[in-house]
This record gives structure tokens, sequence and C-alpha cells, in this order.
């Protein structure tokens, strides 16, 4: 990620990280990328979709703009 990104924030996800696994830009203003990161061998199983799809979620729940 930080080769690619070398500016990206990958917060401490300890607590919680509001789906938000890494990031560029302004969390406050809005000019962002999101990263969530997973490691899912079989992804195009229904378990694996379901954590994507429940990420996503979160993430615009939290941070809806």
């Amino acid at each position: 990620m930080k080769s690619k990104y070398p500016t990206a924030i990958c917060p401490d996800g300890k607590g919680g990280d509001d789906g938000i696994d890494c990031f560029t830009g302004n969390l406050k203003r809005g000019a962002l990328h999101v990263f969530q990161h997973k490691f899912l061998p079989d992804t195009l199983k229904p378990a694996g979709k379901g954590q994507i799809i429940r990420s996503l979620k979160m993430l615009l729940q939290k941070h809806s703009n």
C-alpha cells in the first residue's frame, strides 16, 4: 500500500476502524480514497461477498460523504 500511495494512512484497527483499513486524502473534506483490505481465498463465494458488502455498508454509514 505504502509503496503505491506513500501518503496513505493506515489507522490501527484496535477498537474498530469504521470500515477504513487505509486511506489517502482528507477524512473531513471528503477528498478521500478508502481502501478495505481482505484476505479471502474464496472471495467469489457467498461468505466472502457478504464480508465485503458488510464492510462497505459500515463505511458508508460512518462516512457518508
